[in-house]
């Protein structure tokens, strides 16, 4: 949000990384010589992935621009050899003989795997005609370099020179800073390609015709600097619609620079964001937790469509409650919801109907195009079909818990515990619903072998509401708790604060974290 936006006249940044619980942690990265950085790493880096510091605060969205390409390699064995073919000429595959040493309860052991990869990269799999090598950008130095200096940078300039190194692929990136500005850049290393290409599937290893052409200029790829409407928005989903309306400007780029397609996420991103005025962080949270859930607007109306279309009146009589229930639906999850439940699990199935029809090999792509509700569809699904799917749910739901009629909280829980989830340990229901429901706050769960109840899996992990002032102020919260000791206080205390948005405000200065901290200690002592 920009300052026109917000009460204060300050600009507030809402990160929101979804990922698996638990590889996430909230920390403070602080140095003598200047850093000071707050935020979230994976697991393993020291870099801030997703934080901010006292001038500036990033977020990185999952991005499909495409920077990781297939190549369908003409492969045949020649005097004895493994070899190519490339402009007409046949050139030698590359092999590489890796020993594997692995543990067996009598020792150890070793087998040997053999890798191929051809100038385009690794073989990663094979069709019954062709070798596929995978070309992707990894300059892991460069990519570390460049989250160094994106900690350390004071404005926006310092910021876009960290980007302009070009080295992260897969991320998308949101700014704002105290300066007043906000930013989006889709995308960070994108190479030149055809245009006229489907980079979304293999395209000709053979030719230098498909061969990339360079690297795009940062100031070339998809982006907003301070657009006029005073917000911007990425929930993993397309560009077009950073600013709200469609970007003309961005839709005359290259199809391979925006693959990704709107998200039902991001059609209530806009939603919400649109009308909003005089925010403060509160309300920027608050609009993060709203109910709507735009898959089930868009999708019910179809499967209740379905089921006047069938004669069947046996299948009829079966789910006579279940679509009156749907009819009544005012499309918003909350805990005592039955329609919620019926919608999400019917969803689940229609996904892997809809993945049972995507050619194969399926790409990463596409399937997370369809997982994340971009891609998914009713329009080629029969009546019969669509209604099938949702007898199985009541089925399935009826052999759980002896009825179809379960409200979502029930079914939809949070439990935090040491191993596999349980029926029989506490848990605590959560209204938010998967990202492919249109929820902001996206919660994945799942059920186990050994539960009928769905556990949270991935989804909200580290979460922060940023305003940028003369006096940095931020409210956070983590999946859980920050400890992994069961026994510890702070395992379980921001539950209740992650499944209703009621963040906690934290201690950035120095002065405030020694006039708050409970224990002060020196590793290694």
């Amino acid at each position: 949000m920009g300052p026109s936006r917000t009460k204060s006249k300050k600009p507030i940044l809402l990160i929101n990384p979804h990922s698996e619980y638990y590889g996430r942690i909230e920390i403070q990265v602080v140095s003598e010589e200047g850093l000071n950085s707050y935020g979230a790493p994976f697991l393993g880096q020291f870099p801030i992935f997703q934080g901010f510091n006292e001038y500036c605060g990033w977020m990185h969205p999952v991005s499909l621009s495409d920077a990781k390409d297939l190549y369908a390699e003409d492969v045949q064995r020649k005097n004895g050899k493994l070899m190519y073919r490339y402009e007409g000429t046949w050139k030698n595959v590359d092999s590489t003989v890796h020993e594997i040493r692995y543990k067996k309860a009598d020792g150890i052991a070793t087998r040997n795997v053999v890798t191929y990869r051809t100038h385009h990269g690794p073989i990663v799999y094979a069709t019954a005609t062709r070798w596929i090598a995978l070309k992707t950008h990894e300059p892991n130095i460069d990519l570390l370099a460049m989250h160094w200096l994106k900690m350390k940078a004071k404005n926006i300039k310092e910021f876009t020179d960290a980007l302009n190194k070009r080295a992260m692929v897969g991320s998308n990136v949101l700014y704002a800073d105290k300066d007043g500005n906000i930013a989006y850049w889709h995308g960070n290393f994108v190479p030149r390609k055809n245009p006229l290409l489907d980079w979304k599937r293999p395209v000709d290893g053979t030719t230098a015709a498909t061969e990339w052409q360079g690297t795009h200029e940062l100031s070339e790829i998809p982006h907003y600097i301070n657009p006029a409407n005073g917000w911007l928005q990425n929930c993993n989903s397309t560009p077009l619609y950073g600013a709200g309306e469609l970007s003309q400007e961005i839709l005359k780029l290259p199809a391979y620079m925006h693959p990704d397609g709107h998200t039902p996420r991001a059609v209530h991103a806009v939603k919400v964001l649109t009308p909003l005025k005089e925010a403060t962080m509160d309300d920027v949270v608050r609009a993060s937790y709203d109910a709507y859930l735009p898959s089930g607007e868009r999708y019910v109306p179809s499967l209740i469509a379905a089921y006047h279309s069938l004669t069947s009146d046996s299948l009829k009589s079966i789910l006579k409650g279940p679509i009156e229930v749907l009819k009544q639906w005012n499309f918003k999850t909350d805990t005592q919801s039955v329609a919620t439940t019926l919608t999400v699990h019917w969803l689940e199935k229609i996904i892997q109907l809809d993945m049972a029809l995507l050619p194969r090999p399926l790409t990463t792509e596409e399937q997370y195009s369809l997982t994340n509700g971009a891609a998914l569809t009713t329009e080629f699904l029969s009546a019969k079909e669509q209604v099938l799917a949702l007898a199985q749910v009541a089925s399935e739901l009826n052999k759980d818990y002896g009825t179809w009629e379960v409200p979502w909280g029930t079914a939809n829980r949070f439990q935090r515990t040491e191993g596999e989830p349980s029926d029989q340990k506490p848990s605590w229901a959560v209204p938010a619903t998967p990202g492919f429901m249109g929820s902001l706050n996206a919660y994945v769960s799942r059920k186990t072998p050994q539960t009928h109840k769905r556990y949270g899996v991935t989804g909200n992990t580290f979460v922060a509401a940023v305003e940028f002032g003369d006096r940095l102020r931020a409210k956070t919260i983590l999946t859980g708790g920050s400890s992994s000791d069961p026994k510890s206080p702070h395992y379980t205390d921001q539950v209740r604060g992650y499944i209703d948005g009621t963040y906690k405000e934290i201690y950035f200065y120095k002065a405030d974290v020694l006039k708050h901290m409970e224990k002060k200690y020196h590793p290694g002592d």
